[in-house]
């Protein structure tokens, strides 16, 4: 598997490539099939698509979408419709013609539900929509609203360990251990521990971190808040870790 280093890298290249407005980052170019487009689930980056494209058919493409924020000057994009319709926008600049092929983990499912359903509205075919782990609320969740600074501090961490995390490690980082702490002390302390734990690259700095926290709080609650407004006229396959159980 990509080391955080080797991912790192990939990413910074593409970065160094595009203009800063770009969200579409390729992951693996080449090959003569149809595009996929694979969206950010909700720390708004690809590191946990960079394994996946390993798995999927040397001969297509593949291209993530990253979310908006992440780089300097730019600010988180919030609401999931938003999202969909600026994603789109970016995709139709690199595939301008269909069919196209969607897909995206937990939010990133959601977000491309949105995205085919845009593209259908503009007579556009989307020939395969892929979820994976992908559910909605069926019930108003504030829950995320009512966090305190302590509690989203937790919240990145939980979030950078599921999407970037190496296996056996952990943050162990508390509740009370952070009560006791300001706001900039929590934020130097999170930053040492996903240092260590390997779960982002050792170059990274607070004013980095910062923005990273500001775009997981916009799509946490984005996806907390999001109910489809409408069905989706097209098939949909649904993929789910084993022993996972979803009621959506």
């Amino acid at each position: 598997f990509p080391t955080i280093a080797q991912m790192t890298s990939l990413l910074a290249d593409h970065s160094a490539r595009v203009s800063d407005t770009s969200l579409i980052v390729p992951l693996r170019v080449g090959g003569s099939r149809q595009p996929f487009f694979l969206v950010h689930p909700v720390s708004g980056d690809l590191y946990s698509y960079l394994s996946l494209a390993r798995y999927l058919s040397q001969d297509r493409p593949i291209y993530g979408i990253q979310a908006q924020g992440l780089l300097d000057g730019q600010e988180p994009v919030t609401g999931i419709e938003e999202m969909a319709r600026i994603y789109v926008d970016a995709l139709l600049r690199v595939q301008p013609e269909g069919p196209y092929i969607l897909g995206g983990h937990s939010l990133g499912g959601l977000i491309a539900l949105e995205m085919a359903r845009y593209l259908q509205a503009q007579g556009r075919i989307v020939s395969l929509l892929v979820l994976m782990d992908s559910v909605f609320s069926l019930e108003n969740n504030v829950g995320a609203d009512m966090f305190d600074e302590t509690q989203w501090v937790i919240e990145i961490m939980r979030t950078l360990e599921l999407y970037r995390g190496q296996p056996g490690r952990s943050l162990m980082m508390s509740y009370t251990e952070l009560q006791c702490m300001d706001t900039e002390d929590q934020l130097r302390y999170l930053l040492e521990y996903v240092k260590a734990a390997q779960v982002v690259p050792l170059e990274t700095d607070l004013a980095a971190l910062r923005r990273l926290i500001r775009v997981v709080r916009a799509n946490a609650n984005s996806q907390r808040n999001y109910h489809p407004r409408e069905i989706y006229q097209g098939g949909i396959v649904f993929l789910t870790g084993e022993g996972q159980e979803h009621n959506a």
